[in-house]
């Protein structure tokens, strides 16, 4: 079709484009007979109240459709999922190299979980130590610290840290924490989509609980090229 302005049939349609959603909701000129559709994966923050046209259909929709929930069963209609306990000493642990030395534990993952969509984990940095500067492409991450004191540059913005102090830092945001205080920072990180850790797996080295600390040790030759699977922006690079 060379020109594509004409109306859609069923319009007019109401256009709801939403952060990481698109609602396509296409009025039939039948009284209750509306088709809503989910089309996921979208980024985007307008609002869009107008005739659905060929064209503008085209531009929105990339991905297929699939039929919304009816609306009595939206907030109804569940699946009940698992609960996880994981203790202090399980999870994937692997003490850190420098600059941040101490060690993760990765505790939820895909690996050991049914969740696809986020991994959790605690990681402990020494008195003195730091998070090297970085960025996730495609990621959002979380930090909750609960123990120990320090600081965080975000995207260059200095902010305090305290036992309490919760992080959210976007994908894109460039990040680092220092650990100021005399005794160990202990933080919990949840990032989405998950990832991270198989960073610390790439670049840390096994622990066991009782391990004694081993000597400070260097991140691997390849590290860049682990960066770049983990899709993560380098300081040079952002």
């Amino acid at each position: 079709m060379s020109h594509m302005s004409r109306q859609l049939a069923g319009s007019p349609a109401q256009v709801q484009q939403q952060r990481h959603f698109l609602v396509v909701c296409l009025r039939s000129a039948k009284p209750g007979k509306d088709n809503t559709f989910l089309v996921m994966g979208r980024q985007t923050r307008q609002i869009v109240d107008r005739t659905l046209t060929v064209d503008i259909f085209a531009q929105i929709v990339s991905a297929k459709l699939v039929p919304a929930r009816e609306e009595s069963e939206h907030m109804t209609a569940f699946e009940k999922g698992p609960a996880i306990v994981v203790q202090p000493d399980e999870g994937d642990a692997r003490w850190q190299p420098l600059p941040s030395t101490g060690y993760t534990i990765a505790k939820i993952t895909p690996y050991n979980s049914p969740y696809d969509s986020f991994s959790a984990g605690v990681q402990v940095l020494e008195p003195g130590t730091h998070v090297r500067q970085h960025a996730h492409e495609r990621a959002h991450e979380m930090l909750f610290i609960y123990r120990g004191t320090g600081h965080a540059e975000l995207d260059g913005e200095r902010h305090e840290l305290e036992e309490g102090t919760l992080i959210l830092v976007g994908r894109a945001v460039q990040h680092i924490i220092h650990n100021t205080g005399d005794t160990q920072m202990k933080l919990l990180w949840m990032i989405s989509p998950p990832g991270l850790e198989d960073w610390f797996r790439a670049i840390g080295r096994p622990r066991q609980p009782g391990d004694p600390v081993p000597a400070a040790f260097e991140r691997p030759d390849d590290v860049q090229a682990i960066q770049d699977q983990q899709r993560f922006i380098r300081p040079e690079d952002a």
